[in-house]
């Protein structure tokens, strides 16, 4: 046995006859409260910290002097902002064993991915006329997206009946092709749509690409584009501008 030379004293009480010595090594503190961890839309840390646990603010009475000194929670919580990726987090008491996070991230909502917008997606005219025929209760109209739908299952028929029309020995087919894709379709339609996960739908101006080659397209917006750039930083700032009016004291960092 280690440490036999190691002397204890020991104070018994008057009328004790018992008396327990434990040996090895002692068990590892309970922590003060338990950790947590949230995720979700970029409101999470703002919502928490409008009814935040009463332990995280209470402050101390002037009769308890003996306190006064005392560390409070806020000291040890700060939030860090990342506009890159879109994402406020609430380190609250950081560096204990409770340490919680409450994360925010602005995300696209999944309505608005699945439709490609912007991100090269290619489809056929069928497959596109399928698409929207499936989610025409984002259009204006329910009947002008089955208009639509009509259109891109009549394009290629068209398309091909305009270029034999103007074919001849000398005629270059791709250029035939080109004019034939700009007179058969539609220049743009509009959908109502949520472009941010938690957010109110917008209008949305919405153009057909056509690939002359295949006759492939793609949906694309400008002003989808532009209202992303330019929102994104306006919401995170909104936030910020929220969570620092209810707690003045709490430390706001960029990463």
């Amino acid at each position: 046995m280690k440490n036999e030379n190691q002397q204890i004293n020991l104070h018994v009480k008057e009328g004790q006859n018992e008396v327990i010595i434990l040996h090895g090594e002692a068990a590892p503190a309970e922590p003060f409260r338990k950790s947590v961890k949230v995720s979700g839309t970029l409101d999470v840390p703002r919502i928490h910290l409008m009814n935040p646990p009463k332990w995280l603010t209470n402050k101390l009475s002037p009769e308890n002097i003996k306190e006064e000194n005392r560390d409070s929670p806020m000291q040890w919580s700060h939030v860090e902002v990342n506009r890159e990726s879109g994402s406020i987090k609430y380190i609250e008491d950081a560096g204990s064993l409770w340490e919680s996070t409450f994360t925010g991230t602005l995300s696209v909502d999944p309505r608005f991915e699945k439709f490609g917008i912007n991100s090269g997606k290619s489809y056929t005219t069928l497959e596109l006329s399928n698409f929207i025929k499936m989610n025409r209760t984002f259009f204006e109209t329910k009947d002008k997206a089955m208009l639509l739908v009509s259109d891109l299952r009549k394009f290629k028929a068209k398309v091909d009946k305009d270029v034999e029309n103007q074919a001849d020995d000398r005629g270059n087919r791709r250029i035939l092709l080109a004019q034939a894709v700009e007179s058969n379709i539609p220049e743009s339609f509009k959908i109502y749509i949520p472009v941010f996960k938690g957010y109110p739908a917008q209008i949305l101006e919405i153009e057909i690409s056509i690939d002359p080659g295949d006759l492939s397209c793609s949906l694309i917006s400008p002003e989808a584009a532009d209202y992303i750039e330019e929102t994104k930083d306006a919401l995170i700032d909104v936030e910020l501008e929220e969570i620092a009016e209810l707690h003045p004291t709490l430390r706001i960092f960029e990463v």
